[in-house]
């Protein structure tokens, strides 16, 4: 199999972890999140030469999740993940900065490094999702609200729920930008000291994003396989997410709650993603010029594309 094969027909194993894949063999990898990882996993993951990383240690895990998002996963982590980030908060630093990764590549620690970067601006985020609404409904939800309180927010989140993944996907690329930008730079200059892991709560909605973007441009990959890589995170998960849109129980779409019901938008539908890269197309021209807009330019991306901006692994 190939440096940057795209269908992954075999199964990879980091125990407690769901989700797990390669995105590229050896540099790029994929997950949900950590925090249920058992000592064999972890002992998987901290390998020198980890046959689940292809023979390459890990060089860094980036962290897609919001802060509160992680302080839950704290309360559950299992011994094994506690050891784990213990691990990367005693040796290395955890970039925070509002999601903008700085300086990644100015430290000599060694090791693998913990990043953060949440990519969900939960402000910016709602802003463009009730800009996202029909003009007609966004003005009568914005009229309702003089004599019914919140009913703007009501309305957005249920157009949100209608549309599904497809408009979560394209207001987070609209929204986060610069975040994104900064992952995959982190990811590419990383990768010269080894495997990088990045990951979300299930891996599949904003890692299905950063990877789409890792594999158009820098892997250059076309819509088909980035399409079926991004669609066997249902399988992968399972329950819910293994169903299809019709199969899985349907919250009240008459519910006053201004709040989205993330049931919604469980699973990983084609047809999702191809939204996504219709939208990235229609607004932008294309992904390359997508990522020139995120500050990964075309010459950042022949430099990675050429593998020129990674070190040989033999001595």
């Amino acid at each position: 199999m190939g440096l940057f094969s795209s269908i992954w027909p075999v199964l990879m194993a980091l125990d407690g972890v769901r989700n797990f894949r390669p995105v590229a063999e050896g540099l790029y990898y994929r997950s949900a999140a950590l925090d249920a990882i058992t000592e064999q996993g972890m002992e998987t993951l901290l390998s020198p030469a980890s046959t689940e990383l292809h023979g390459r240690p890990l060089a860094a895990v980036i962290d897609l999740r919001n802060i509160d998002e992680i302080s839950k996963g704290e309360t559950g982590r299992t011994e094994a993940a506690n050891v784990l980030y213990q691990t990367f908060g005693n040796s290395n630093r955890i970039a925070r900065n509002g999601g903008i990764i700085e300086n990644y590549i100015d430290s000599e620690e060694e090791g693998p490094r913990l990043y953060h970067a949440p990519l969900l601006d939960p402000d910016a985020f709602w802003d463009e999702a009730i800009e996202r609404m029909p003009t007609g409904m966004r003005i009568q939800s914005t009229l309702r609200t003089a004599f019914e309180g919140g009913a703007l927010d009501r309305a957005a989140a249920r157009h949100l729920e209608d549309c599904g993944l497809g408009l979560l996907y394209t207001i987070m690329l609209a929204t986060s930008g610069p975040q994104i930008g900064s992952v995959l730079k982190v990811c590419a200059e990383e990768s010269k000291r080894g495997a990088v892991l990045f990951h979300c709560a299930k891996g599949k909605d904003r890692t299905g994003v950063v990877a789409m973007l890792l594999e158009a441009g820098y892997l250059g990959l076309d819509d088909n396989e980035m399409i079926l890589n991004y669609a066997a995170s249902g399988a992968l998960l399972g329950g819910e997410d293994a169903k299809s849109p019709n199969e899985r129980t349907r919250s009240d779409p008459t519910a006053k709650s201004t709040t989205i019901d993330w049931s919604r938008f469980r699973g990983s539908p084609e047809l999702a993603m191809a939204e996504t890269l219709e939208w990235i197309r229609s607004v932008h021209g294309s992904i390359d010029q997508y990522l020139d807009s995120v500050g990964v330019d075309s010459a950042y991306r022949e430099t990675v594309r050429n593998g020129s901006n990674i070190k040989s692994t033999t001595n």
